[in-house]
């Protein structure tokens, strides 16, 4: 085993950014505040503007730059006013910067500026004292910046490996997409407990439910009370500028109880593996043939349009939950599972099931034997039947299996999507199951390389 602080300094040095960067880092920023300065200059209804986030505190990862740039207008500005302005200071800002623009959506529309590897997002929101209601979620987030750029100055570091440590294990982000650990969350973690390892130490301790403040000193008189609060969330991390907020609540119970685990097992043996993600080995077409006979897989494919990302994965966890549900009524079971999507063409539902194939009859239960309306219109329903019984006053009957094969549900379940009025819904109209051997008709491109990860489980155990 390798001594967790030598190893953890060399991963920390192999992450860390560099001078140059830096400096890249400061023109850049420089560069924004003064355009965004000279754009609001004269408007009567902007109070100022922030620049926060991962970028300006240093705690980023190199693949991700991000810098933040919160607009903030008066209380007297409507909601729709604020997203049209803010949108339109975007726009003139992308125009200034000569930057790729788009818009994203959070509580309301936002700008993304993309310039060279960084994404500047510009988010409007109100102007309010510390201690006053928000109008929107984004009016906190000014508060969260002034209470971190002080405090987490020398624990850069720590932050970097906590997050290339989540990245690695597709833990990172709290989009729908994964429900997982955010930027804000990361940097209180270890500013709660100091660093990286004694936050590992810590979480392989972690209770089913997990209630966090962010002092040494305990606020909480009642533990029971704030879980019953979240009741949702299994990690409760309350925020230190609203401790009416739970900043884990993104954080999904399977990724919470994942992350123990990752945890438990690092503390046993830490290793750089747990860093960086092991190159994929492309599987050939005659391994892949074994494996999807042997591994009882299943793909739902369908073609992708652009939508937000929480669209797309809301609706299609939505959608999972139904079908594992159903499943489970029919003694099925899903064993591994994963959403896919190049975000471009197309998306994937990847399933291993245990067995593809049900009993050929199962009973059903019918209505008390004395209730002889229903009983009569239960035993017109079912003719053709090959066994009867009764069990504590209900009628049983033995009929056929409708949900002999698998791909019964989940083309039922296709054909409940498509009647919804729903972005999936449409998208499932040109959709297609594959099993066994005809998952080697869409054995392509960057299909391959899912498929593989798929079948090396490579993958989170979550969606």
């Amino acid at each position: 085993m390798q001594e967790p602080k030598k190893l953890l300094n060399k991963i920390k040095e192999k992450i860390a950014i560099t001078q140059e960067e830096r400096e890249n880092d400061r023109k850049l920023e420089e560069r924004v505040s003064s355009a965004v300065r000279k754009l609001l200059k004269g408007k009567k209804k902007v109070r100022g503007f922030v620049i926060a986030g991962s970028l300006k505190r240093n705690t980023y990862l190199r693949e991700k730059k991000d810098l933040d740039v919160f607009v903030l207008f008066s209380k007297s500005v409507s909601e729709k006013e604020l997203e049209k302005k803010g949108l339109e200071i975007g726009r003139r800002l992308a125009k200034v910067l000569k930057a790729r623009y788009e818009i994203d959506f959070g509580q309301h529309p936002y700008s993304i500026l993309k310039l060279r590897e960084y994404a500047i997002e510009v988010v409007p929101g109100y102007k309010i004292k510390k201690g006053e209601k928000i109008k929107s979620a984004v009016d906190r987030t000014v508060f969260h910046q002034e209470f971190l750029e002080k405090r987490i100055k020398g624990k850069e570091g720590e932050v970097r490996l906590l997050k290339q440590f989540l990245t690695r294990f597709d833990l990172y982000g709290a989009r729908l997409r994964v429900e997982g650990f955010s930027g804000y969350l990361c940097e209180l973690l270890i500013l709660r407990y100091g660093s990286f390892w004694n936050l590992v130490k810590e979480a392989a301790r972690w209770k089913e439910k997990e209630v966090i403040e962010f002092g040494r000193k305990k606020m909480v008189k009642n533990v029971e009370e704030i879980i019953n609060k979240f009741k949702s969330s299994s990690l409760i991390f309350l925020d230190p500028v609203d401790r009416g907020r739970n900043v884990a609540s993104a954080l999904n119970r399977c990724n919470y109880e994942y992350f123990k685990t990752l945890c438990k097992r690092f503390v046993s043996g830490p290793r750089i593996d747990f860093f960086f993600k092991p190159k994929i080995k492309i599987l050939e077409v005659r391994d892949v043939r074994k494996r999807v006979l042997g591994e009882n897989l299943v793909v739902l494919k369908f073609p992708y349009r652009k939508t937000h990302e929480d669209v797309l994965y809301g609706q299609l966890k939505r959608f999972y939950r139904g079908l594992e549900k159903k499943m489970r009524r029919e003694n099925y079971k899903i064993e591994r599972k994963m959403v896919w999507s190049d975000e471009k063409k197309v998306v994937l539902l990847v399933l291993k099931m245990k067995g593809l194939r049900g009993e050929k009859l199962k009973w059903i239960k019918g209505p008390l034997l004395k209730d002889q309306k229903n009983l009569m219109g239960f035993m017109k329903k079912h003719r053709e039947v090959f066994g009867k019984k009764i069990r504590q006053g209900h009628v049983y009957l033995k009929i056929r299996n409708p949900y002999e094969n698998v791909l019964k549900i989940i083309e039922e379940k296709i054909r409940e999507e498509k009647k919804r009025k729903s972005y999936l819904g449409n998208r499932l109209k040109n959709s297609r199951v594959f099993s066994k051997t005809e998952i080697l008709k869409i054995y392509e491109g960057n299909i391959k390389e899912v498929l593989s990860r798929f079948l090396g489980r490579q993958i989170r155990p979550c969606l």
